[in-house]
């Protein structure tokens, strides 16, 4: 039976007893033992007079126990496992400043309240006892009333800080159930978006399908040429079903392994041309530094980071007058950079610090995660999303990935701003 379960009624009677009971419920009830006596306290002290003195004020309002050494009183505290230590300062083996160090760095401990109790009354032997991380210090000697009041306020003390630990622990709960849920919200989000994709790509090549068999049949034109847009058409309506149902079937458990950075945005790239708003844009380029160092990592990761910026970028301009992308790879400051600019609407200085705020979105549309879990899967590989934008002018959105030591390290001279894409280095697609 539990230290706090001796009278059912006690339970009952504050409603902690069920299941399911509120957090006031809860409060109130320790509340009540401690006011009603079964908090615990250890009274250590070499002298046995003290000891006897400490009991006799306390012994009616609390289960006591006693240690007469800081040895003695750690093992007496794994066994009493008390809610308050009153503690001597000056005991042989070990003091009560070691004791202290020890209970407050020991996790299993370092909620038990500590009251030092000493005949050092200096200022800088009072502040070594807090120093020592004692929660509260009385000097001897000391009247009753004063150490009743001084136990009592530090119980309370501890009461609250209980409180507010289980209180931290269930909205952290929470917190994960609710993230669990709005991830699981964005994964059909993706499917979502990369079906309605799919089925807006595969128009055209249904249209220009459906527009041959009805020139074949009509006998216009001639009809090897007719044959030629069906095949065609048939291969891109299977390559634009292979790679969607690629994208979207459930990722499993990959090894991070060396990966090539240009390699998974050649991937990217030949995805977008399946895309009619990448495939209208006025200006769009891949510009690729050659010899790259690879990275250590899971490749659908990466792909999955630069795609939701290449998304992203498309979205700022859409309606605009002139819609431009440039996709660009290249080192800075020894690390792989993928830099996505768009000349879309740009993002409002205020939004600027909240753009990978989880749930943060200003799309009528969006889950608001899309950001936030790009930056989290880059910040897990060392790295991060750094954005520069202006409104009216367009953003740059900069995926850095570290350079794994495993697999190669860029040669520091080459990292200045002025070094990143010579002449001659990249190759544009």
């Amino acid at each position: 039976m539990g230290r706090y379960e001796s009278n059912p009624s006690w339970l009952n009677l504050f409603g902690a007893g069920t299941a399911q009971h509120s957090p006031a419920a809860s409060f109130y009830f320790f509340l009540f033992l401690i006011l009603m006596g079964q908090a615990r306290i250890l009274i250590v002290d070499d002298n046995a007079k003290n000891r006897a003195i400490c009991e006799e004020i306390l012994m009616d309002d609390y289960e006591l126990a006693h240690a007469g050494d800081g040895i003695e009183a750690l093992e007496k505290v794994a066994s009493f496992q008390p809610d308050l230590v009153l503690l001597d300062l000056m005991m042989p083996r070990m003091d009560g400043y070691e004791v202290c160090r020890r209970l407050k760095s020991t996790p299993e401990t370092e909620n038990v309240m500590v009251v030092c109790v000493s005949a050092k009354g200096q200022t800088s032997e009072i502040v070594e006892g807090f120093r020592a991380k004692a929660d509260d210090y009385i000097v001897k000697p000391f009247s009753e009333e004063e150490l009743v009041a001084r136990v009592r306020a530090a119980l309370r003390l501890k009461l609250t800080q209980d409180e507010l630990k289980r209180l931290n622990a269930n909205l952290e709960e929470i917190v994960a159930k609710r993230t669990a849920q709005l991830m699981e919200v964005e994964k059909l989000a993706v499917v979502g978006r990369n079906v309605s994709q799919m089925a807006h790509n595969l128009r055209g090549a249904l249209a220009t399908i459906s527009v041959s068999a009805q020139l074949g049949l009509a006998g216009v034109g001639n009809p090897h040429d007719h044959f030629g847009r069906v095949e065609r058409s048939a291969q891109s309506i299977v390559k634009v079903i292979a790679t969607t149902l690629t994208r979207i079937k459930d990722k499993q458990t990959v090894e991070p392994e060396p990966v090539a950075v240009n390699d998974v945005l050649q991937a990217v790239r030949e995805f977008l041309e399946l895309d009619a708003r990448f495939k209208t844009c006025h200006e769009k380029s891949f510009e690729l530094e050659e010899n790259l160092p690879q990275v250590i990592g899971v490749a659908s990761d990466f792909q999955q980071v630069f795609e939701n910026l290449i998304f992203n970028a498309l979205d700022s301009m859409e309606g605009g007058a002139r819609r431009s992308i440039k996709v660009r790879s290249y080192l800075l400051e020894g690390q792989v950079a993928v830099a996505v600019t768009d000349s879309g609407c740009g993002i409002p200085p205020e939004n600027l610090q909240r753009i990978f705020d989880p749930l943060f979105t200003t799309k009528s549309s969006g889950t608001g995660l899309g950001l936030a879990s790009c930056q989290q899967l880059l910040e897990s590989y060392g790295g991060c999303i750094r954005v520069e934008s202006k409104v009216g002018k367009g953003s740059t959105f900069i995926a850095l990935i570290p350079v794994s030591k495993a697999v190669g390290e860029a040669n520091p001279d080459t990292l200045s701003h002025s070094n990143l894409i010579p002449i001659g280095a990249t190759k544009t697609i």
